[in-house]
């Protein structure tokens, strides 16, 4: 089906996005956030529950010219949201629509989709897959039949036995180290680095003091420690709220004490900047602004090492690393 997209000369106007339901894919299976609207039911005295629900995390891939090169998309989103990209679509087009079905709570947080895409920088160029088996049928109808080639295969069960004792503690929990590019409003759960032309923001560390530098960028970008950040969510119940407090070197529980402050100084989680983290697209990128105090000012980085706040909004760029 790729094959066939990619190489059609509709290629070049065309979206294909491929879904998972709440059991395949690559989904991160995690307590999705929710609404904070209940009811007591008083005639069973139990709680019935009108929370709205992101349903499980969800994968799905967007193959597409203005999608090429791997990136992370972050913001929060369900299958509703290729509805809301539908949506978007049609009144671009000027043939708008309005899915009845999508309730107010989901289109006031959940994603459309449309920063997923590098409009201004399609990338139209062939694409090679590796290659991949032709999936089994049967050899009278030539119909797909996995579930009952599972059953020749194992058993009697259309699942293979689980391959237990091939996996130890040393290796269940490896990870690549790499860096993809951040696209879309932020969301919490990631190492991250932010750059700026060709500067990277980073803590000087000495005996005597720890300040703020902006180094030079990285090619690998995830094997520099001193470049790396957390964000943490002011209101972790809004998955789609954009303020942030920033640490570096914090593990995700934010028990570090090396917050960003406001005089871009370190200190502890309580006496932290708040920043307004807001997407302007792929091209522009990220600005930070200090929103916490009031200053309404911009974080930004010079070409000669200088990291400070600003009055003039600067784009930055955005990877999340591991390592």
């Amino acid at each position: 089906m790729v094959d066939a997209v990619v190489n059609s000369p509709k290629y070049n106007r065309t979206v294909l996005i491929i879904s998972f339901d709440e059991t395949g894919g690559w989904g991160d299976h995690v307590v999705p956030f929710h609404s904070h609207s209940w009811r007591m039911d008083r005639q069973s005295l139990h709680q019935q529950s009108h929370i709205r629900w992101t349903r499980l995390q969800t994968s799905f891939v967007v193959v597409s010219p203005w999608t090429r090169g791997g990136n992370v998309f972050t913001e929060p989103a369900d299958h509703i949201s290729q509805n809301l990209f539908l949506e978007a679509w049609a009144e671009a087009r000027g043939t708008p629509f309005r899915s009845a079905e999508i309730n107010d709570w989901r289109r006031e947080h959940m994603s459309n989709l449309t920063s997923i895409f590098d409009w201004d920088n399609p990338d139209t160029s062939p694409v090679e897959l590796p290659f991949a088996e032709t999936p089994h049928s049967d050899l009278l109808t030539s119909m797909l039949d996995g579930p009952q080639n599972c059953e020749r295969l194992f058993g009697d069960t259309i699942q293979p036995p689980i391959p237990y004792g091939n996996q130890t503690e040393e290796d269940s929990l490896v990870t690549e180290q790499g860096f993809k590019s951040v696209r879309g409003a932020l969301t919490e759960g990631r190492y991250l680095v932010i750059e700026s032309n060709d500067s990277t923001l980073a803590l000087a560390i000495s005996t005597d003091n720890t300040t703020f530098i902006a180094s030079p960028a990285s090619e690998t970008k995830f094997d520099v420690p001193s470049q790396r950040f957390v964000i943490h969510a002011t209101d972790p119940t809004v998955a789609s709220a954009n303020t942030f407090k920033i640490s570096a070197g914090a593990d995700f529980d934010g028990l570090s004490s090396m917050y960003i402050t406001s005089n871009l100084t370190l200190g502890t989680k309580d006496e932290a900047a708040v920043f307004d983290i807001t997407f302007l697209g792929v091209t522009e990128g990220y600005v930070f602004e200090e929103s916490g105090s009031g200053s309404g000012r911009f974080l930004g980085m010079t070409s000669d090492g200088k990291v400070g706040l600003g009055d003039e909004a600067v784009g930055m760029k955005i990877f999340a690393v591991s390592f």
